[in-house]
């Protein structure tokens, strides 16, 4: 399936029992997104959502988009405001901006969770964030709250190439993004992001920046 020089918008994924994935597009097989505009979709379900734009088991393109005012969230967890992807996944010239995860306790990947195959280029990730209410209240080893911007899952290898992340917010750690894989930064800014730029916490993690 192939989605071009269309909007998708405000559209939710939502149970008062159960958790959901997928507030915009649920992706089980194979999507290219070219000249898109995914906005202000969200999965907002009791235990928890993933992927408030787009939630991805398969293989998913995203060439020249704007994903941007999306958001999940639910009663314990919430993550990835943006995209959610846990096949193969390619991001090219794409903007992901103002998407947002939260939870009581757990609050991961702002704009983008993957925990596949991932490839970042051309892209920027602005002003997305996650908030974990619990990490404002308690001792922070009662909530998560990391990868303002990105999260790169412990399955994960994340290739981020001539992007930009920046201005985003995670209200522990890791504001611009989190790594429990595989990661390789070229040639990326990381800046200005609150609860700090990058956090990598795999002890068998490769993370290499030029």
């Amino acid at each position: 399936l192939t989605i071009t020089g269309s909007t998708i918008a405000d559209n939710t994924s939502y149970s008062d029992e159960y958790s959901c994935d997928g507030g915009g597009i649920y992706n089980p097989g194979t999507l290219t997104i070219s000249g898109s505009f995914i906005v202000d979709n969200s999965a907002n379900c009791h235990l928890g959502s993933a992927g408030g734009a787009i939630s991805s088991s398969g293989t998913l393109t995203i060439l020249n988009s704007y994903i941007s005012g999306n958001g999940a969230g639910g009663s314990r967890y919430g993550a990835a405001g943006g995209v959610s992807s846990t096949g193969t996944l390619t991001i090219q010239n794409s903007t992901f901006e103002n998407n947002g995860a939260g939870g009581d306790y757990y609050a991961v990947g702002g704009g983008l969770m993957a925990s596949g195959s991932t490839s970042i280029s051309g892209s920027t990730f602005i002003g997305n964030e996650v908030v974990a209410g619990y990490c404002d209240h308690f001792d922070e080893l009662d909530c998560d709250s990391e990868g303002g911007g990105i999260a790169n899952g412990r399955n994960g290898v994340m290739t981020i190439t001539n992007s930009t992340i920046s201005g985003n917010h995670a209200n522990l750690y890791g504001g611009g993004l989190v790594n429990y894989g595989d990661m390789t930064i070229v040639n990326t800014t990381i800046t200005g992001n609150e609860g700090g730029g990058f956090q990598s916490n795999n002890r068998r993690q490769n993370v290499v920046t030029r």
